[in-house]
């Protein structure tokens, strides 16, 4: 329903009651000897005067929730729509499995590679790339890395482990990373926030 059919129908309720009120007033000042008529005219006054003290409060709640309701579907149709970027991206990330994918993931492996280690990776690329990924980077590097035979559910890259500390270089920590530095500006160049 909209902001407009709620004030509306709001307007309508008031409007109403207040008739209502008004003509249980009129029956009473018809009931009334002359005497009184002051007094009630003054009670009719009072009670159009809150009548409409109630009416406005009333438009202004409808208006105030509305405007909530709004800001909140607004925050959540923002919120879709920086999930489908983000997902349009990662998508597109994630096919890339070719000779680039394999050369980016050896350099990396590679840069980070000191003494010993443990490399674990996606089930699909231990199985594609994992033995040729450690030898080439052990042979670049000096270090002594070791295939691990653990995998993990991760989208890409890798996890080196070298005793009690994790290097977490797959795409699942570097995507949240990114959408985490790049949102706000994303948001920035999609709704023009600040």
């Amino acid at each position: 329903m909209s902001i407009e059919r709620l004030v509306k129908k709001l307007h309508e309720q008031v409007d109403r009651e207040a008739e209502a009120m008004f003509d249980a007033a009129r029956k009473d000042v018809a009931e009334l000897d002359a005497r009184e008529e002051d007094r009630v005219a003054a009670l009719v006054r009072a009670i159009r005067d809150r009548a409409g003290r109630e009416a406005q409060a009333g438009r202004q709640r409808v208006l105030s929730e509305a405007r909530l309701r709004a800001r909140a579907i607004l925050a959540h149709t923002r919120r879709a729509v920086l999930d489908e970027v983000f997902e349009a991206a990662r998508a597109k990330l994630l096919a890339d499995r070719s000779p680039e994918y394999r050369e980016r993931l050896l350099r990396v492996l590679s840069a980070m590679a000191r003494g010993t280690g443990q490399v674990i990776l996606s089930p699909a690329d231990r199985q594609n790339l994992g033995a040729w990924l450690v030898a080439q980077a052990n042979a670049r590097s000096g270090a002594s890395l070791q295939l691990s035979e653990e995998t993990r559910p991760l989208l890409g890259g890798l996890v080196l482990v070298t005793g009690p500390v994790e290097v977490n270089v797959s795409l699942d920590a570097i995507l949240a990373q990114i959408r985490e530095d790049l949102e706000p500006q994303v948001a920035r160049v999609l709704f023009g926030e600040g």
